[in-house]
Parts: C-alpha cells; structure tokens; sequence
C-alpha cells in the first residue's frame, strides 16, 4: 500500500511541476511560439528572414515597413495586428512578399496588411501558407497571384480594393477561405 501511494504522490508532484513550467498560460504544450526577432520600422525584414533559420519568428513591430520581402523557407511574419503593421511595396513590378519554394516550406503571415504594389502576395512553387488577420489591399494587378502547387489559407482575413482580381490562381495551386472577406 505504501509503495502505491508512493507512486501516485511522485506522479501527483510530476504533475504540478509539469503545470508550474507552463508558467502563467495554463496550457501545456499549446503556447503559442514566441518571438526569435523583432524588427522595428526603419530595420530591414528582408534581412531578418535571410538570416533567420527554418522555423523561426520574426515579429514586426507596428509601423510602417516599405519594402518588397522575398520567402524561401518555413518561418512566421507576424505583426503586431493588421491595422497597427504595414508593408508598403515599392516597386510595382515586384509583389510585396513573395513567398518561393520548391520544397513543402509552410510559412505563416499574421497580424499585418500588405498595401499598394504590382501584385501584393505572389506564392509559387510547392509552398502552404497560412495567413491569419491580414489585409491585402490597394494593389495595382491582384491582392494575391497563387500559382504551381502552391496551397494558400486566410482565416479572419480581407482581400480588397485591388484593381484586379483578388486572386489569381494558376497550374494547381489552391486557396481556402475561412471567416475572411473578399468581395469579387
């Protein structure tokens, strides 16, 4: 009887620490990732994501960013919501964020608007995105240009004001809408 109750007190205790290292989320295992880096308007997003090894988050802080971002591997862009972050292109003949890969490279765009350029999110080749509580709008061709295998999700986001199509699909790529906006 001792060695049970024993047992059960090392697993009760094991229990409570596991919960104690959760910290104040209460969720254990579910936290959501964290910043790697945090960019500043004025600092560079394409040389974060350069740098930034597969998998890593890069935070935006809100402002103002005017620049074209080019993404070729598995990471997180994530703002500090949509109406606070801003990437302004500045080149029509380049989209906002390009996102290429030949690989299944899963990148994840959060909290941020992408506003003006030629087309403003282009993705290409064999990538999955996710984007979550965006706004893509005021392009000068499309809010997003999806082409090969490559597979895009919006949740709670809005595609609008641009002077072409919301999207444009190609080849076989595929976009899935839940919760979000986009008027034809």
């Amino acid at each position: 009887m001792r060695l049970q109750t024993f047992k059960l007190f090392g697993l009760g205790a094991a229990l409570v620490m596991l919960v104690l290292a959760a910290g104040n989320s209460g969720q254990v295992g579910l936290a959501q990732a964290s910043c790697t880096v945090i960019v500043q308007p004025g600092q560079s997003i394409q040389a974060a994501t350069d740098q930034a090894a597969e998998g890593m988050v890069i935070c935006l802080s809100a402002g103002i960013f005017e620049e074209s971002v080019k993404i070729t591997k598995s990471l997180t862009l994530r703002g500090a919501g949509r109406e606070q972050t801003i990437i302004k292109g500045q080149n029509q003949d380049r989209p906002i964020i390009l996102i290429q890969s030949r690989f299944e490279d899963q990148v994840a765009l959060e909290g941020l608007t992408a506003r003006g350029s030629g087309d403003a999110i282009h993705v290409t080749g064999e990538s999955k995105v996710a984007l979550k509580q965006m706004a893509v709008s005021d392009s000068e061709i499309h809010g997003f240009l999806v082409n090969e295998s490559a597979k895009v999700s919006l949740f709670e986001s809005q595609v609008m004001r641009n002077k072409g199509d919301g999207f444009k699909m190609e080849d076989s790529a595929q976009v899935s809408l839940s919760r979000s906006q986009w008027p034809p």
